[in-house]
């Protein structure tokens, strides 16, 4: 009994290791959090002077960067893509491109502030793994704690078939939903609906995130 247990948890680690290395499915590979390698892209070419928006899909969604262009002269970097990212590895991810001069403004979502959604989610587990995994080695502590939890699912998703075929890309949140500045400006021809607002945040508040943010100014103040 004991040696069959042990088969077949072999067996469903070696299944949930193959699914880790797989490449991103093409239904993954059409979503929204695969617009990372294009806005990546703006922040190493994209020339002075610059603005660079940090946050989560409220500025993907909510911002129309030419006015910002047009208006203030500068050169806007929508950084954007998806509030279970985590405002921590939006920060870790951002740094590294930021040069001399540039302006740098953070818009969290509230709840980053709040619980441990500032770590990451199951969508910080998918970029890290469908499209920078050299990242994942520079994860810090807590967000391997935080993501852990869905690499089983994260893994077997990679043998379902429905991730292979009649696979069509939503033109709202997919990979080219995005303008040339990094906003997601497909749904601006769309009938306005009425948004309801979220409940109360009940997590306890997070000062480890206002530790994260000083360390960031701090790191902005040394780039200049």
């Amino acid at each position: 009994f004991l040696a069959r247990i042990v088969n077949f948890s072999l067996i469903l680690i070696l299944i949930i290791c193959l699914g880790l290395i797989l490449p991103a499915t093409p239904r993954d590979s059409k979503s929204l959090l695969f617009s990372k390698i294009a806005k990546d892209s703006l922040l190493q070419n994209i020339k002075p002077p610059r603005i660079i928006l940090v946050g989560g899909s409220n500025l993907s969604f909510g911002l129309n960067s030419q006015m910002i262009k047009d208006s203030l002269g500068l050169n806007p970097i929508n950084t954007g893509i998806h509030a279970a990212i985590g405002l921590i590895y939006m920060l870790d991810n951002t740094l590294p491109y930021i040069k001399s001069g540039d302006i740098v403004v953070i818009s969290p979502e509230y709840n980053q502030f709040f619980g441990t959604i500032a770590y990451g989610r199951e969508e910080l587990l998918r970029t890290v793994f469908d499209i920078k995994f050299s990242q994942a080695l520079k994860l810090r502590k807590e967000q391997w704690e935080n993501i852990m939890k869905y690499i089983p699912k994260y893994a077997i998703s990679k043998f379902d078939p429905r991730e292979y075929f009649d696979v069509v890309e939503n033109n709202i949140y997919g990979v080219h939903s995005f303008n040339e500045f990094g906003d997601a400006d497909k749904h601006w021809a769309l009938k306005k609906q009425e948004i309801l607002p979220d409940d109360a945040l009940e997590d306890n508040f997070n000062y480890s995130v206002m530790n994260a943010l000083y360390n960031f100014n701090q790191q902005l103040i040394n780039k200049g």
